[in-house]
């Protein structure tokens, strides 16, 4: 019997030693915005390069491109963003911007750019108020 309790015993503090082990450890955060890869650095070149010809189809697929290899990489959606504007999209311009500042809440340059690209967009939409507004976040570095 004292055997078997000896067993129980070493069984016992296994399970609590199991239990006593500290927390999983914590994986470091990614860097909010990575470097892109030089695959974009060229798409994005490429597209704004095709947009001052005028261009627009082969910037949007220049841009599209690379938003398949980073999606989260704002820079490309202010570009695609300012297609869209350029092409008279206007909806779809404010909300590729929209996008890039969400994308970027702690960079005050990519928030200046993408709300900018709102305030164009709300000027040559007719909304005077709205634009405005826009330029104050842009000239804040984003929203308060």
């Amino acid at each position: 019997m004292t055997r078997v309790s000896g067993i129980a015993a070493a069984a016992v503090a296994l399970l609590l030693a199991a239990c006593a082990t500290g927390p999983a450890p914590v994986e470091a955060p990614e860097p909010a915005v990575a470097e892109p890869s030089s695959a974009v650095v060229s798409l994005l070149n490429e597209a704004q390069q095709a947009r001052g010809r005028g261009d627009l189809g082969a910037a949007s697929a220049h841009i599209e491109r690379a938003l398949r290899i980073d999606r989260r990489n704002p820079a490309l959606y202010v570009e695609l963003a300012l297609i869209r504007f350029a092409g008279g999209e206007f909806g779809q311009a404010e909300a590729l911007a929209l996008k890039a500042a969400s994308l970027a809440p702690a960079d005050a340059a990519m928030q200046s750019r993408a709300w900018s690209v709102v305030a164009r967009v709300r000027e040559a939409s007719g909304d005077s108020a709205g634009a405005a507004q826009a330029r104050e976040i842009a000239d804040a570095g984003g929203p308060p």
